[in-house]
């Protein structure tokens, strides 16, 4: 989008200084302005037209003068941009007058007519179809435009490269929403992906071919109308292999869940419910959404009285690198080649995944540790993320909306650098980021371990509550905070435990007694009990989710 909004300004694209996440800044000339404001307009018809209001464009501009672009200076020039960008985000399609607004909330549909409601995006659409999608499946009702981007995303998940032509537009006021190359022409450009170099769109006038992969570089070579040049993509999308087949035909659940992949399952996106029945413990997807924190403000002010244009072009090229290449490094490694991991999105300074629940913390971690060793071990450079937990069949967008609660949980931690996981928040160096002995991670491991009794882990979940509740009392009554974690729960714990190391030594399991005293003396002795009370349920109930269905040690 910006690269067609400079195209239509007639600018050259290093006028563009940050793109990511859906927004971008760039500098222009006052005279190019009046261009801009009309490319904008031509693309709010566009957005309209193909995506009936779900997308619209926010254009906002500042006035720079000589003395801004001294260091420093820039920065609060940059703030008011971003006030007026808040307010153009207030006035959706103005850029149409009165003609545009009528038609905005004019209905555009049938209404009611269930044979042309998509089953996918929920509108009604005149090319709407059921689609078989598997032998024992009923089918689906799609509208062309799904069936499009569905098409796409299997293209991609194989793709070396990215073929964008520029081609004269073509857009028709009116009609139903068009299939994503109909809405891409509409900007006058064409998009291919493939396995192999894609040839050119016919009344193609220049082109721009992009290797996706580090390997697929050396087979691009430009030409007098041909740009090349790498693109990072986080472009990790589980497939079914045969040794999945081979494990479902040896259970029946499993076997049903590739029931309704239509013809040889193998080479095919693994299904939701296929990589929820492969995580560990209790079956479920997780939904991992996390952004960097305080980004709008490193903008702003991060650079001091340093800061330039060039410095702010820079940090955006250096996030665009890491979580549109880097992250995707992390994702492959977290997964291990299980096909457990799927990345939705993930560019600018955020990332939205979904995969295999017990894959989801470590990718978190793992993203955390990497930002904060990526910034120089910046204070000030930091993460915060939220994971929830959800069944195969729970609708994705809802998930999302869920996971971004939890993210903003996390968000609202004071000095956030947080995680918000099984309905808790807790700042990352308390979860866990190095092999401190003293972190939700860690305690989660030895109880694992340990194959510590559901009972235990039932009980620390219910002391970690009882705590908060006396912590809640205790702030009511206006008594400090930091004895707060003094309380009932300490001797209770201390009880039971010697209570279960005595009866497990009476039932001559003397391996699973040790164990208990070990626990007991170095991990829940009343000083470091008391130290994490805080969270000590969260990794009682993290344990108790990876092994369930596993044989445990009972007392």
């Amino acid at each position: 989008m910006a690269r067609y909004l400079l195209r239509e300004a007639d600018l050259p694209v290093t006028n563009l200084l940050y793109v990511g996440g859906g927004g971008f800044a760039m500098l222009i000339p006052a005279n190019s302005l009046k261009n801009l404001q009309e490319a904008g307009r031509e693309v709010d018809q566009v957005f309209l037209g193909h995506h009936a209001g779900d997308l619209y464009l926010a254009i906002a501009h500042v006035p720079l003068e000589e003395p801004d672009f001294l260091p420093g200076a820039i920065s609060s020039r940059w703030n008011e941009l971003a006030m007026e960008h808040r307010k153009a985000k207030q006035r959706r399609f103005a850029s149409l007058g009165e003609e545009g607004l009528e038609r905005l909330f004019t209905p555009q549909e049938h209404g009611g007519n269930e044979e042309k409601l998509c089953q996918v995006c929920g509108r009604e659409h005149p090319g709407t179809k059921e689609v078989k999608i598997g032998p024992d499946e009923e089918p689906v009702r799609k509208c062309p435009p799904c069936v499009s981007y569905e098409d796409l995303g299997r293209d991609l998940r194989r793709a070396r490269f990215l073929r964008l032509d520029e081609i004269p537009a073509q857009f028709q006021q009116g009609g139903p929403p068009g299939e994503y190359e109909q809405v891409l022409a509409a900007f006058g450009m064409a998009a291919e992906v493939d396995e192999s170099v894609p040839p050119a769109s016919p009344g193609t006038i220049r082109s721009l071919v992009l290797a996706l992969r580090d390997d697929a570089v050396k087979e691009l070579h430009p030409e007098a109308t041909v740009a090349v040049g790498r693109r990072f993509l986080v472009n990790v999308t589980p497939e079914v292999t045969q040794a999945d087949v081979d494990c479902a035909n040896k259970n029946e659940e499993r076997r049903s869940l590739l029931k309704g992949l239509a013809g040889d399952p193998v080479g095919r996106i693994k299904p939701f419910d296929f990589m929820a029945a492969r995580s560990e413990g209790i079956k479920r997807l997780g939904i991992l959404r996390m952004d960097v924190d305080d980004m709008g403000e490193m903008f702003v002010s991060g650079f001091g009285d340093k800061a330039t244009l060039a410095h702010i072009a820079s940090l955006s090229f250096a996030m665009s690198l890491f979580f549109e290449g880097w992250v995707e490094k992390l994702a492959e490694d977290v997964d291990g080649g299980k096909n457990l991991v799927y990345s939705i999105y993930s560019g600018g300074d955020d990332l939205f995944f979904v995969g295999a629940w017990h894959l989801m913390p470590e990718l978190a971690r793992r993203i955390r540790v990497d930002l904060g060793r990526y910034a120089g071990g910046h204070p000030g450079v930091h993460a915060s993320g939220g994971i929830v937990l959800v069944q195969q069949k729970y609708p994705l967008a809802q998930g999302a909306e869920d996971a971004g609660g939890a993210e903003e949980a996390a968000k609202s931690l004071e000095d956030k650098d947080a995680i918000a996981f099984l309905g808790r928040a807790v700042h990352w160096k308390t979860f866990g980021l190095d092999s401190n002995d003293d972190t939700v991670l860690a305690m989660k491991e030895e109880l694992v371990r340990l194959g510590a009794p559901s009972v235990l882990l039932r009980r620390l979940v219910r002391w970690q509550l009882t705590y908060e509740d006396t912590a809640r009392e205790r702030r009511k009554a206006g008594i400090p905070e930091d004895k707060s974690f003094w309380g009932p729960w300490m001797w209770h714990a201390a009880y039971f435990l010697k209570r279960m190391e005595e009866a497990a030594n009476k039932g001559g399991n003397k391996d699973l007694a040790d164990e208990l005293r070990e626990l007991r003396e170095e991990k829940l002795g009343t000083l470091q009990f008391s130290r994490n009370i805080e969270w000590i349920g969260l990794a009682a109930r993290w344990a108790e989710l990876l092994t369930r269905g596993v044989g445990r040690k009972e007392a």
